[in-house]
């Protein structure tokens, strides 16, 4: 299951890889010799921000599968749900803290019914009271 960016985010990025592209454009029109300086860096830049865009509308936030949770990144480790002593919250982010690793989750770039879906995902591991910010039902 993936756990989708907010739009917000991703229309973020969009804009900004635009902006920089019709930026490059309109100097590229006005000075032809603008790909010889700093022309370069603008267009790298709208690539960067329509890579990101691109990347993230794809992948997503975070993979969850039947035992692990993986961050979409270009490093993202996996981590096993059984492997999980203690999750917590604090200003709103996730952390959730194994004998050997630690993920922070950022829950305000999440899309709602993503974190919906996370907290369904994440209540479901049986931890001590103590030691997960969700109630138990069981």
């Amino acid at each position: 299951m993936k756990i989708h960016y907010s739009k917000k985010r991703l229309r973020s990025h969009l804009i900004q890889g635009l902006l920089w592209l019709v930026f490059s454009i309109t100097l590229l029109v006005i000075d032809a010799s603008f790909l010889n300086g700093m022309g370069i860096g603008y267009l790298v830049m709208a690539a960067l921000f329509m890579g990101s865009y691109f990347y993230e509308r794809h992948y997503g936030y975070l993979t969850l599968k039947a035992d692990t949770i993986q961050k979409n990144t270009l490093i993202g480790k996996p981590i096993r749900l059984s492997e999980i002593r203690r999750i917590k919250k604090f200003a709103g982010d996730y952390i959730l803290e194994t004998e050997t690793a630690k993920m922070t989750i950022n829950t305000q770039i999440i899309a709602p019914d993503s974190l919906e879906k996370l907290d369904k995902a994440l209540s479901v591991l049986e931890l001590p009271p103590q030691l997960t910010p969700f109630g138990h039902t069981a």
